[in-house]
């Protein structure tokens, strides 16, 4: 079901075993996922708009005037409900204050038409099982003691080169998901989340697509980070290159990081999309309250939640315990 009142779009999506998503496209392309219950409201909202729309045509006052001030309305009602959410899947969401285009839309779109090939029912089993390889097999090695000092800075650097490298095709992983949906993906850039670089891509039309496949499109981006890491991994086994150890480091702690639900990251998404709760992040006071019919996805949601914050500090605890050691190669190194 699709509205269009004044400039604003209230759509109601329901595919098959998924909740009905709610979504609201104000006049600026903003869109919003909201609540039934705000949806409800919205739609109230616009039928009383209407009369008055009416009453502004008998009395001659400008129409433009009475939509613009809609608008205003629509909007500050959206900011105003906790429970709305902003979808811009990565594009436009808080924190993000820098976005630069690095590859277009039509470019893009032919790149994920190659990468949409991993997410076959018949492969993708094969190539998660390669990418797990690569993880355990970094930490293996790293235990075996082949790697005991710090290298170079020149070594760091290029480590930082293979990890952002690894990075990028994160981002190709979560369009080729979109595009393995039927769903054209939009550009990727680079961008600043608060203080860290970072690549974004714009799949915000998954917002349209069933519950499962929008959970592919969250979690492809780590699928492909970890594939491409596999490349990685072999060539540390065959020459054991310090940079090469560091760059599976920082893979990793970046998967780990995108599974982080306090942050909007996949993980967020994951978890959003999976149990169809609106904004996780209100999900202690969801909670607190017994949010009417929704509880019984905010009991799952929540031990999901905790169970990725968990990994989360986990690797946070054992960067900060092997952070003596590596401040101690680097002075072995440095003096």
């Amino acid at each position: 079901m699709r509205i269009e009142l004044s400039g604003v779009e209230l759509t109601l999506t329901h595919h098959p075993g998924d909740d009905p998503e709610y979504v609201v496209k104000t006049a600026s392309g903003r869109h919003y996922s909201v609540p039934s219950s705000i949806f409800q409201v919205l739609l109230l909202e616009h039928a009383q708009q209407q009369l008055v729309d009416g009453a502004s045509t008998f009395n001659g006052t400008p129409r433009n005037r009475a939509e613009q001030e809609h608008h205003i309305k629509i909007q500050a009602m959206l900011n105003r409900f906790r429970d709305a959410e902003d979808i811009p899947r990565r594009l436009m969401a808080k924190g993000y204050w820098l976005r630069i285009p690095l590859i277009p839309e039509k470019l893009v779109d032919q790149i994920a038409s190659i990468g949409a090939v991993a997410f076959s029912p018949k492969l993708w089993p094969v190539l998660l099982v390669v990418a797990l390889i690569s993880a355990v097999g970094a930490v293996s090695i790293a235990h075996a003691g082949h790697l005991k000092t710090m290298g170079p800075i020149a070594d760091l650097a290029v480590a930082y080169v293979f990890a952002f490298t690894a990075y990028m095709f994160h981002e190709i992983g979560h369009a080729s998901a979109l595009k393995a949906s039927g769903v054209r993906p939009g550009k990727i850039g680079f961008t600043m989340y608060l203080i860290f670089p970072a690549f974004y891509s714009d799949v915000t039309g998954a917002w349209s697509l069933p519950k499962f496949q929008r959970a592919a499109v969250d979690v492809g981006g780590c699928y492909f980070e970890g594939l491409f890491s596999f490349i990685y991994f072999i060539c540390l086994l065959l020459t054991h290159e310090t940079s090469l150890f560091y760059a599976l480091l920082m893979i990793g702690g970046s998967i780990v990081n995108n599974a982080n639900p306090v942050f909007r990251f996949d993980g967020y998404w994951l978890i959003r999309d999976l149990f169809g709760v609106t904004n996780i992040l209100q999900l202690p006071r969801l909670m607190h309250m017994k949010h009417r019919g929704d509880f019984r996805r905010l009991i799952p949601a929540q031990v999901v939640a905790f169970c990725f914050c968990g990994i989360w500090l986990a690797y946070v605890f054992l960067m900060l315990k092997s952070l003596g050691d590596m401040l101690e190669s680097a002075t072995t190194w440095l003096f």
